[in-house]
C-alpha cells in the first residue's frame, strides 16, 4: 500500500525519502493490527499533502489520530496549513507529550481562510521525537462547500476529498 493523492500531487515525505513501505514515515498497522495508517516517529519527520481549493467557499479538514508514548513536552507533533504551497505555515494544533491515547481520536478544523489553488497540509514531529514516540494518522479528509458558479476559478478538486492514506498505488509518495 502507498499513500494516496490530492489534486493529483503525491503526498511528500519530510525528512526522508524511502517511500511509504518503510522508515520513520510509513504506512503500518497499529492498535494491535486493527487499523492501518500513517506512522510518524523520530525527529523532524513528517508528511505534506496539497489540494486545489480555489473553488471552495468553506473548508473543513478532519483526521483521525493516535499519540503513543510521547514522554514529555519536548515530544510533539505539529499540524499546519499553508495557503501558498508551503512557503508560509500556520499551526492548527500541536499534540504535546506526555501522552498516549487509549482510543483513536477525531478532530476537525475550519481552514476556509487557507482555501487557494495551493493549499497544503502537513504533520511534522519535533526535533526531540525519537523511535519510541509514535503518532499515527488513520485518515485525512477535506470537505468543502463550493463557491457560487459566478465566483469559481475552475480546475479545483471535487467537493469531498477523502484520503485514507492507504491506496493501492505505491508510486503516490515522493521525498522532500
Amino acid at each position: 500500500a502507498g499513500l494516496g493523492t490530492w489534486s493529483g500531487q503525491p503526498w511528500q515525505e519530510i525528512g526522508e525519502s524511502d517511500g511509504a513501505a518503510s522508515g520513520d514515515i510509513a504506512v503500518t498497522r497499529f492498535f494491535g493490527g486493527e487499523l492501518t495508517g500513517l506512522r510518524l516517529q523520530n525527529g523532524n519527520k513528517g508528511l505534506m499533502g496539497f489540494a486545489n481549493l480555489s473553488d471552495a467557499k468553506q473548508v473543513m479538514l478532519s483526521y483521525a489520530y493516535r499519540q503513543k508514548d510521547l514522554d514529555d513536552a519536548a515530544d510533539f507533533v505539529t499540524v499546519e496549513v499553508s495557503a501558498d504551497g508551503g512557503a508560509n505555515w500556520t499551526t492548527l494544533k500541536q499534540y504535546v507529550g506526555p501522552a498516549t491515547d487509549s482510543n483513536i481520536e477525531f478532530t476537525s478544523f475550519d481552514i476556509s481562510a487557507y482555501a487557494t489553488a495551493h493549499t497544503a497540509i502537513r504533520f511534522v514531529t519535533s526535533a526531540d521525537f525519537d523511535a519510541t514516540d509514535k503518532f499515527y494518522v488513520d485518515f485525512v479528509q477535506l470537505e468543502f462547500v463550493e463557491k457560487p458558479e459566478s465566483e469559481k476559478i475552475g480546475q479545483a478538486t471535487s467537493n469531498r476529498l477523502f484520503l485514507p492514506l492507504v491506496s493501492a498505488n505505491q508510486n503516490n509518495i515522493s521525498s522532500q
